[in-house]
């Protein structure tokens, strides 16, 4: 089984458009059907979100939408994997890999962080 994090720190980017643009590169990953895609509650509280998608009283787009659910459908974890360390003892003998945008401000080794 994969484990696939979706990383606050690695989408919480200061250009909306570039935020929807990343997370719909991450939507189109193809899932097999034992993989698991893990984010934690926290992540409807980014500013990026609430700022942005939350905070007008506009329609949503297609795009916001599909991001919406592509972030609800995922399974959310109680804790917050920050670590490769962290998720490999959390989830041991597995694949475990960060889903993310920008990478530039982790310490997630390269060979870890899936963008696309």
């Amino acid at each position: 089984m994969n484990h696939y994090f979706l990383l606050n720190e690695a989408i919480d980017v200061e250009n909306y458009l570039s935020f929807k643009e990343g997370m719909l590169s991450l939507i189109i990953i193809e899932k097999k059907e034992e993989d698991e895609f893990l984010r934690h509650k926290s992540i409807w509280e980014l500013k990026i979100i609430v700022n942005n998608m939350f905070s007008s009283n506009r329609e949503w787009t297609q795009d916001e939408q599909a991001l919406s659910k592509f972030i609800a459908q995922m399974t959310s974890s109680d804790d917050y994997i920050s670590n490769s360390s962290v998720f490999d003892y959390l989830y041991p003998k597995q694949l475990n890999a960060f889903l993310g945008i920008d990478f530039s401000k982790t310490t997630i080794e390269m060979e870890r962080q899936i963008v696309n």
